[in-house]
């Protein structure tokens, strides 16, 4: 039951966010350094102790999505685009007030933004309560875990702090443009993939099925 519910509310995450340890600590410390971001602090440091054995692969994931979307946003102008691979894939800075494929961006930001927001919320502490679920011989499914949570955050930091999520990577054939996406969506999108094959190879008894430890 526990691995139905997983699915559905991992698809849920993914479809909201993209289509619909020393580095922790070292974030905790950056945005402690600002006093107006210092709940987000707290959060990061409630988050790292909660799943301490996964703390620096999270760390590491959001940092190279919020490092990334800083670049962007300070050498490149909004709507601007630089070919990589000709016909195949761009560098677009976009900015997206919605969620997957801009649903509510036409949407009044006093509803918008708080809504995604909370969606984000709720989405990352289910996923921290499976994480506690997980025996430690899970590897495949807590790394999973790992990249859906660490997106997650990512794209909840925009929209906490921009009422938006900054996307760059642009995959298109022709004149046909796949939706913008950064790195965070990247990291859900195969986390996503990644736990689904693995609740599809595992046997036994459901492994979000014990209680919490």
């Amino acid at each position: 039951m526990a691995s139905a519910v997983f699915i559905l509310a991992a698809f849920q995450l993914n479809w909201v966010c993209f289509v619909l340890s020393p580095v922790a600590l070292a974030i905790v410390f950056f945005y402690s350094l600002t006093k107006r971001f210092t709940w987000a602090a707290h959060l990061f440091l409630g988050i790292a102790l909660a799943i301490a054995p996964i703390g620096a692969w999270l760390a590491v994931i959001v940092f190279l999505d919020q490092f990334t979307k800083i670049v962007v946003d300070r050498t490149m102008t909004l709507h601007q685009s630089i070919a990589i691979v000709d016909g195949l894939f761009s560098l677009t800075y976009v900015r997206n007030a919605g969620a997957a494929f801009g649903i509510f961006a036409g949407s009044a930001e006093i509803f918008r933004r708080p809504f995604l927001i909370l969606v984000s919320i709720l989405a990352v502490g289910f996923i921290v309560t499976l994480l506690r679920r997980l025996a430690d011989g899970e590897k495949r499914l807590i790394t999973a875990l790992t990249f859906v949570l660490a997106g997650a955050i990512g794209n909840l930091i925009d929209r906490v702090f921009y009422g938006e999520v900054i996307d760059f990577l642009d995959l298109h054939c022709r004149n046909y443009h796949w939706p913008a996406f950064n790195i965070a969506d990247s990291f859900i999108t195969v986390g996503v993939a990644l736990a689904l094959f693995s609740l599809y190879k595992h046997e036994g008894a459901d492994p979000f099925a014990r209680p919490l430890h």
